[in-house]
């Protein structure tokens, strides 16, 4: 495994514990913000992965309204496993959102999962405006937020909602800019950058994340790029499913939380070995989980979570990995 491709995913692991743990210990005040558990947003090929939908759409009208998501919370029980085992005691949770109504005319698709391929579509967004939350009004800040324009022909990445079946879009993660030249962009928010910084330690290589996560792309370039991920992503996702597959990632995940590394769940060692599937499958490799590696990169997610506790910086942690690795090759 080429060393930086393990440590990137260790990084990607690292902070999303840190915001699966910022997300899990928020607490309702007088204005809401909505939008951060995005401060770290996907690249484009993670997108063509994630997203139910890919269009190049012209909007036809936009309105701002109230959408009731209320919700009854009923909390997952494991064992020690990590097996799912049933549910905890139901507390009900009203909320009422503003959200922008964007109607579209889709002008192509690039992908839809789906099924429908309808002419017209309608994608909710959240919008800044007044709200409530357990019967009490509040102001909602949505920290995405992106203006749509009536004629404004963009490239847009959509989610189904599983249970309304509503199609929804990210703010300015969502939407790309179609320029004059062909290429496609999205809104670039140096917020994400300073939000990703303070909350998680980490120094941030600001070139890499704007090249990684910004840079211009051409819409002829994404049109050929994304079958291919489609390709990859269902080969890959053909051998997890596999009952040998499922069986190696559950004993991954029951050695790791015997071992006190808690958020190994069998989820989150998925996703980590199909971030080295990836790169096997690019290189033209047999595809097989490498239990090590996986252990191993959850392993040093672990102690980077606790070195930033201590107030080590990332960069020194970065630095330790380098220097264990090259020590391993001598």
């Amino acid at each position: 495994m080429n060393f930086k491709i393990r440590n990137f995913v260790v990084v990607i692991v690292v902070i999303a514990v840190s915001g699966f743990i910022a997300y899990e210990s928020g607490v309702f005040a007088p204005t809401i913000v909505q939008g951060q558990g995005q401060i770290n947003p996907m690249t484009f090929e993670q997108k063509i992965e994630t997203y139910d939908m890919i269009v190049i759409g012209t909007v036809q009208s936009v309105e701002t309204k109230t959408v009731d998501e209320s919700w009854t919370s009923r909390p997952a029980l494991f064992d020690e496993e990590g097996n799912h085992i049933g549910e905890g005691e139901p507390t009900y949770i009203e909320k009422h959102v503003p959200y922008q109504h964007i109607t579209l005319r889709v002008d192509e698709y690039l992908k839809d999962a789906t099924g429908e391929y309808s002419d017209t579509i309608t994608v909710l967004d959240h919008d800044d405006g007044l709200g409530t939350s357990d019967g009490i009004k509040h102001q909602f800040k949505y920290d995405l937020k992106t203006d749509y324009e009536v004629g404004d022909k963009s490239l847009y990445f959509i989610w189904q909602h599983s249970e309304t079946k509503n199609l929804h879009t990210t703010g300015h993660l969502s939407k790309y800019n179609i320029g004059k030249d062909n290429m496609i962009q999205r809104e670039f928010s140096d917020r994400a950058l300073i939000t990703l910084s303070s909350r998680t330690n980490v120094e941030i290589d600001t070139e890499r994340y704007i090249k990684e996560r910004h840079s211009p792309i051409s819409l002829d370039e994404a049109r050929k790029k994304i079958p291919l991920i489609l390709e990859r992503q269902s080969e890959i996702d053909k051998y997890l499913d596999t009952p040998a597959s499922e069986k190696t990632l559950k004993n991954i995940s029951k050695d790791l939380r015997n071992e006190g590394i808690t958020f190994a769940k069998y989820d989150t060692v998925k996703v980590v070995t199909k971030n080295l599937l990836e790169s096997q499958y690019d290189s033209g490799e047999i595809l097989s989980i490498d239990s090590k590696e996986v252990k191993d990169i959850l392993k040093e997610a672990k102690k980077q979570s606790e070195d930033r506790e201590k107030g080590i910086p990332s960069s020194e942690t970065s630095q330790r990995m380098t220097e264990d690795n090259e020590q391993a090759g001598n």
